[in-house]
């Protein structure tokens, strides 16, 4: 009896610093998005948020799961969840068990259900077994096959754990196969052959495993790159708006000004561009523009924790030298206005772009889009949009542009970060939300269509 008891409270011992981490978390976090959240009223008048919580909790022991479902409920891209790679270690002898499992499972199946099989991404870094785990509600589990980076994503791990929501899409963990950070998104089936998880990968399934295949598939290039496809067309790639590939898209219009210039149209890549700087579109302006161009902008929420995180990133920007007196003036007196005005906002400058002449060529830009595209390209696609060369084409984008910009707040346990919003974009009058319903191409693509770049081009010779 004795003996029993010692274990129980041994057992209690144990348990109690873990509970009081998820509780300690799952308060922080809920405090976090009702302090800082610069929407977080709008969105929730029309409920007892604090009554959603405590479901939510109650229905979920899986704290990660928990807290991401809480974040889910807003929609919204730039508010997220991430818990970081250092969280999640790797167990060798269970990924080595879960792929002899899997291959074996496939391997005598002789009627599989109707989205298991062998899945590549988009970024051809990663194919996935996909094996239906559950029937109520349904679930499936995508286990690494094989990955170009094994220190990532190990063979035999789960990189995607979701089920059947009530709405019909899925909810899951997703692992980032660059930074093996893991979060939840939502997966949508747009076929038994295809299927999105949230912004970060497009799936397609193959007839059969081949050992082979990454190494024979062309490695996504997440730099910025141009030149002429022919006479006619000139071709950018932007497949992200990085601080790298600002300074790429500045050398490469430098050095082929006459090839931009002399060309018909000018087509742009965006696919896959989940945002960044918008410094990085700039060069490619004049050959865009056709009048003046309305820019973004968004109105500032002032929280403590808001003001904190930019006074870091000031310090940081002093410490690396070249200090713009000008810039660090200004920048010092928002951040003292933020502090007054802390639970509010301060609005954003409202610009308007002008250029003294037109560029008679390219006489058409046309810029290609995808499920991927979000943030900072969105906002692209909407100054770009105002000029009479542009046409989209291709799929409608991710929709994550009515917030704009976030910082991330470490929780308490140091295993995640809440990923928060910093304001609100400025909608025009007439204009419409685009959270969660994306930008729309002019001209659709297929995911049947082969070439994208090629169909631009052929549409143009035609039109």
């Amino acid at each position: 009896m004795h003996a029993k008891l010692l274990t129980v409270l041994l057992f209690l011992l144990l348990l109690g610093p873990a509970v009081q981490a998820r509780d300690t978390d799952l308060e922080f976090l809920v405090e976090k998005i009702k302090l800082d959240y610069p929407v977080f009223r709008e969105k929730t008048q029309h409920i007892n948020f604090d009554s959603f919580v405590t479901r939510t909790i109650a229905a979920n022991s899986d704290t990660f799961r928990a807290m991401a479902l809480i974040v889910d409920f807003f929609k919204d891209r730039h508010l997220d969840l991430v818990r970081t790679r250092a969280a999640s270690p790797v167990d060798t002898a269970l990924c080595q068990a879960g792929y002899r499992d899997v291959m074996r499972y496939f391997g005598r199946q002789q009627r599989l259900q109707r989205y298991e099989g062998f899945w590549v991404n988009d970024y051809n870094n990663c194919i996935i077994a996909l094996k239906q785990e559950g029937r109520r509600p349904l679930a499936y589990r995508g286990y690494v096959i094989a990955s170009r980076d094994s220190s990532i994503l190990r063979p035999g791990m789960t990189a995607l754990d979701f089920e059947q929501d009530a709405a019909g899409a899925y909810f899951g963990m997703f692992v980032s196969g660059y930074t093996g950070s893991r979060f939840y998104v939502t997966t949508r089936f747009r076929s038994d052959t295809l299927f999105t998880t949230g912004a970060n990968s497009k799936w397609r399934k193959l007839p059969h495993f081949d050992p082979g295949l990454l190494r024979n598939l062309p490695v996504f290039d997440k730099r910025v790159r141009g030149g002429l496809l022919d006479e006619d067309n000139y071709l950018v790639v932007l497949p992200g708006n990085t601080e790298d590939n600002t300074l790429l898209a500045d050398s490469i219009v430098r050095r082929d000004y006459k090839k931009i210039a002399g060309a018909k149209n000018l087509i742009i890549d965006l696919r896959n561009n989940l945002g960044g700087t918008i410094r990085t579109y700039f060069p490619l302006m004049p050959f865009i523009y056709t009048g003046p161009i309305a820019r973004t902008d968004g109105d500032v929420y002032c929280t403590e924790d808001g003001i904190r995180n930019e006074e870091e990133s000031l310090a940081a920007y002093c410490r690396q030298g070249a200090v713009d007196s000008g810039q660090l003036k200004a920048w010092k007196a928002l951040i003292e206005e933020k502090k007054t005005k802390i639970g509010s906002f301060v609005s954003g400058y409202t610009d308007t772009l002008f250029y003294d002449s037109v560029m008679r060529k390219p006489q058409q830009v046309g810029i290609i889009i995808n499920y991927a595209c979000q943030s900072a390209a969105e906002m692209m696609l909407l100054e770009c949009r105002q000029s009479k060369k542009v046409m989209l084409f291709g799929e409608h984008t991710m929709g994550a542009i009515d917030q704009l910009n976030y910082f991330p707040i470490p929780l308490p346990s140091g295993k995640y970060r809440l990923m928060m919003a910093t304001g609100k974009r400025k909608i025009p009058p007439g204009g419409a939300p685009i959270d969660g319903r994306g930008i729309y191409p002019d001209v659709p693509i297929s995911d049947a269509e082969p070439d994208w770049i090629q169909f631009v081009k052929t549409y143009y010779e035609k039109h």
